[in-house]
């Protein structure tokens, strides 16, 4: 077996192979959730059908392709995958990493209602403090009746698993 490991931007190394020289190919696209509004988890790469295309045509018939993703987007790159001409059967196309560490990302729904009471625009999801202290010290409460029946429920909790979609070239 021979093991030929490269560092770097995969949209350029995908280049320096031959047409079918790669037998498997395990990817960690960026996930496309604007983390915290990091730009380089929005590349729209996971979602490229002419990215998977380059994946396409590097790989050898019937090589495979094993890529994390986020569990609520890892569709989106499937269909572009797809669109590329990687099979995924369902029996075999999802693996998983479950995982113990990471912190939920949440929205307070009671800080959500109180913005569409005020008229305020919606704020994206981010990771929400402990509602019993914040960076400035004890969180304000909800200031509506209806927000304050909310206060303390968010939406989402924590994560514990990304999925490993496993396409194949025929």
């Amino acid at each position: 077996m021979r093991i030929d490991l490269r560092h770097g931007d995969c949209l350029n190394r995908l280049l320096d192979f031959d047409a079918g020289a790669i037998e498997i190919i395990v990817s960690d696209p960026p996930y496309e959730l604007s983390f915290m509004g990091r730009k380089w988890d929005g590349t729209g790469i996971a979602y490229s059908p002419e990215f998977w295309g380059k994946v396409f045509q590097a790989l050898a018939s019937g090589g495979v392709v094993k890529v994390f993703g986020a569990t609520r987007t890892f569709h989106r790159m499937c269909q572009a995958m797809e669109a590329a001409g990687l099979v995924l059967e369902p029996e075999d196309s999802l693996e998983a990493w479950v995982y113990g560490s990471g912190f939920p990302k949440s929205m307070n729904i009671a800080k959500a209602i109180d913005r569409m009471v005020d008229g305020e625009p919606e704020e994206s999801e981010e990771p929400e403090e402990p509602e019993e202290s914040g960076a400035d010290g004890p969180t304000a409460p909800a200031r509506s009746e209806e927000a304050q029946r909310w206060e303390g429920w968010g939406t989402a909790l924590k994560p514990a698993w990304e999925p490993i979609v496993v396409g194949r070239k025929p």
